[in-house]
């Protein structure tokens, strides 16, 4: 089944740009929190971990864009569709992540159930992540709906753009497709920070990358991401009505 959308065309952008890219996502999170640390007496909502921790996290997406747009568009003179920004076949685009996605949760269970086994065998104790939490703790209406869009939405945009569409991209240039793939989605799972779902995230990591790869564009992937951090958020708060 062919179920490109366009074909990949060489870019000029590099994984030296990846680089810059993360380097200046770094340096402006630990400008965020010193100009906090200055402004939390004045604005006394920063004390609130949640609110602190989204807003940072609001900013930096925004940057992280910002930044990719310059390294690709600016400075190269890249067209979107180089970074699979594109609504070509947006509808076939968008079934074949929700196919793709189903095809994968055997899987993905799978990883999980082992992850799990081994942490069982091996008596480790996983610290618990910042992002559950949050949604566990925050009783604010308002405050919850917010995170609820920006973690199903936003973030799987920012992520895809950045870890697909800039960072593969670039990657497969230097070392082919399939070690772009590893890299990307080792990448990809080891920045969510949780040894619990490292395997899992790894593999959908892959699926990610070969949806971008086949499609030529975001869409199948941006699709995958959202239904998986849809299902992770419903999860969750399925999990605080039950404890509740």
């Amino acid at each position: 089944l062919d179920i490109t959308a366009f074909k990949s065309a060489a870019i000029k952008w590099n994984f030296i740009d990846v680089g810059r890219v993360a380097i200046l996502f770094l340096f402006f999170g630990h400008m965020l929190v010193i100009i906090e640390s200055f402004l939390i007496r004045a604005l006394p909502i920063l004390k609130n971990d949640n609110f602190r921790m989204m807003l940072n996290s609001s900013i930096l997406d925004t940057l992280a864009v910002v930044f990719i747009i310059y390294f690709t568009v600016g400075q190269y003179k890249e067209n979107l569709v180089a970074l699979g920004i594109s609504l070509k076949n947006f509808f076939k685009n968008v079934f074949y992540g929700i196919i793709g996605y189903i095809a994968a949760v055997p899987v993905l269970v799978a990883a999980l159930f082992i992850v799990v086994a081994l942490i069982n065998l091996t008596k480790y104790v996983p610290e618990k992540q910042a992002v559950v939490e949050l949604f566990m703790k925050e009783k604010n209406a308002p405050f919850l709906i917010y995170t609820s869009i920006f973690a199903a939405f936003a973030g799987p945009i920012v992520e895809e753009l950045f870890f697909r569409g800039f960072m593969y991209s670039a990657f497969k240039k230097s070392i082919g497709i399939f070690w772009a793939a590893i890299l990307t989605s080792t990448l990809f799972a080891a920045l969510h920070t949780h040894i619990v779902g490292f395997l899992p995230i790894l593999i959908l990591g892959m699926l990610l990358a070969y949806l971008y790869e086949k499609t030529g564009t975001l869409v199948s992937s941006i699709t995958v991401h959202t239904i998986h951090n849809l299902s992770m958020v419903f999860f969750v708060f399925l999990v605080k009505q039950i404890k509740a």
